[in-house]
Order: structure tokens, then C-alpha cells, then sequence
């Protein structure tokens, strides 16, 4: 019957939670969030892939095989991952962000030589759009960091248009802080022109969250190729009993591989 929800029981496919009360149509990449662990279904999506690719089955976390062997690097990942994944894979949550601490900081557009060609499995979701141009410095820095064969699983906000970039001639520059609250960018170029930018958008509160461009699926493609990888796969699917469903078809985790 028209209007009526068709209302939705899914298993978290990482704590193992029963989860009601959400409707079909409640479930999208930033929502959908379990009572008992707080993922999202993005969060979810990601789960379900490094399992998928790694195991070769799509278990939920708890269901895998401890596989110590098996290093593993979060790119300023969902702190919860932690807790469920570490006691499976050897998995380190890193930042990015250097405005918070208590985490290894790893710079994916410079990664450190001790980092370099060391992990099995690289985690990076909702980073991408934040880096500072040229943005493939950051995937070659994900392409370094993983050994040959390497599995990338990632997620960043894309359309099926071209990359948009909103500050294509960042330079020197500093966020500016107004009485009210709202928040400038300005920037000088590399020839010494003066740049302002209002209305940012911020995903968070610090600099480091500004939204620098909305990627194109093509251009990530190219940008992943260049970097070495192989196998590029989109999660074009929903995983209904895992509470994993997506509205859209943009800005669906994808994965790769590290050409060996």
C-alpha cells in the first residue's frame, strides 16, 4: 500500500547487534547508525569489503580468522574499528589531522620510509576530499604504503562529473576566523595574487576537515591507476541483513589493489 515504510531487522555485521526501527528508506551512507556500536552504514560497507577481499567470504568481524600476520593502517579511520578489528587483523588506527593526538601520525602525502611498502591493508574513508592539492600526492602516498598486492579499501564523496577543485591555486594560505563565527580562506598563489574564499565547508571543526573538492569517478580511476593500482571495484550492491544500503550510486566504497 502506498505510503506504508517496509521497516528493516538487520545483524551489524560489526558488533553483532540486532538492530530495529529503522525503515528501507532511513538507510543511507551517513545514517542507518547501529544502537550498539554507533557505524554507519558507510562505516558497515567498509567492514564488509576488507572482509570480503581478505578472507575471500563476507563474514561479519567477529566471524573472521585471527590473522595477525595481516598489518593493517586506518587513515584517520572510525575510532571503533579499534576495538573490533585489532583483536582479528594488526590493525593501527592513524591520524592525519596533527591537531589531535593520542594516535600515530602519518602524513599520506609524505609517508615516512618505516611506513613505506609495510601494509597488507590500507583503510582510508572520507580523507581524500580533504587534502591539499595536487590530490594525486595522496593516492601515490596510499599506493606507497602498501606492499605488492596490498588491498586499499576507501571511501570519499564523488560524483560521475569531473573532479571539482575549489582552491586549484593553494599555496600559502590560512583559514581566517570572522566575529561571527563564519570562516575565509585566503591564499597566495605561487605568483603572489591574493585570494579570498567564503562559504567553506567544513566536516568537522579544524582545518584539516575543510572540504577541498568533490572528486570525479573517472579522475579517481586515473588517479589510482597512475598510483599503481589494479582490480579498481566500486560496492555497486546492498548488503540488506548487514543494514548496508545506499540511495544513490555516487560516493560508494571502493577497493583496489596494489599492482604486484
Amino acid at each position: 500500500m502506498q505510503g506504508v515504510s517496509h521497516q528493516v531487522t538487520f545483524t551489524c555485521n560489526i558488533c553483532g547487534a540486532l538492530v530495529r526501527g529503522y525503515a528501507f528508506e532511513d538507510l543511507d551512507r551517513e545514517v542507518g547508525v547501529c544502537s550498539e556500536c554507533g557505524s554507519n552504514v558507510r562505516i558497515r560497507a567498509l567492514a564488509y569489503l576488507v572482509g570480503c577481499e581478505l578472507f575471500g567470504r563476507c563474514d561479519p568481524v567477529a566471524h573472521w580468522p585471527e590473522r595477525l600476520d595481516i598489518l593493517a593502517y586506518g587513515i584517520s579511520d572510525w575510532p571503533e574499528f579499534t576495538h573490533h578489528l585489532r583483536p582479528k587483523i594488526s590493525y593501527i588506527n592513524t591520524q592525519f589531522d596533527s591537531t589531535f593526538a593520542g594516535k600515530p601520525m602519518l602524513d599520506i602525502l609524505e609517508p615516512r620510509p618505516n611506513w613505506v611498502g609495510s601494509a597488507d591493508l590500507v583503510i582510508c574513508s572520507e580523507v581524500l576530499e580533504h587534502v591539499v592539492p595536487p590530490v594525486q600526492k595522496a593516492f601515490n602516498g596510499l599506493g606507497a604504503l602498501l606492499n605488492k598486492g596490498g588491498l586499499l579499501v576507501f571511501s570519499v564523496p564523488h560524483s560521475f562529473k569531473e573532479t571539482v577543485e575549489y582552491f586549484p591555486e593553494l599555496h600559502t594560505w590560512e583559514i581566517e576566523t570572522h566575529p561571527d563565527g563564519t570562516r575565509s580562506l585566503i591564499n597566495i598563489t605561487v605568483d603572489g595574487r591574493r585570494q579570498r574564499f567564503n562559504d567553506l565547508v567544513f566536516h568537522g571543526g579544524g582545518a584539516a576537515v575543510l572540504e577541498m573538492r568533490v572528486l570525479g569517478l573517472d579522475a579517481i580511476r586515473r588517479h589510482l591507476r597512475e598510483a599503481g593500482f589494479c582490480d579498481i571495484k566500486m560496492m555497486d550492491y546492498d548488503v540488506i541483513e548487514s543494514g548496508i544500503h545506499f540511495k544513490y550510486p555516487w560516493s560508494r566504497p571502493m577497493t583496489a589493489r596494489k599492482i604486484g
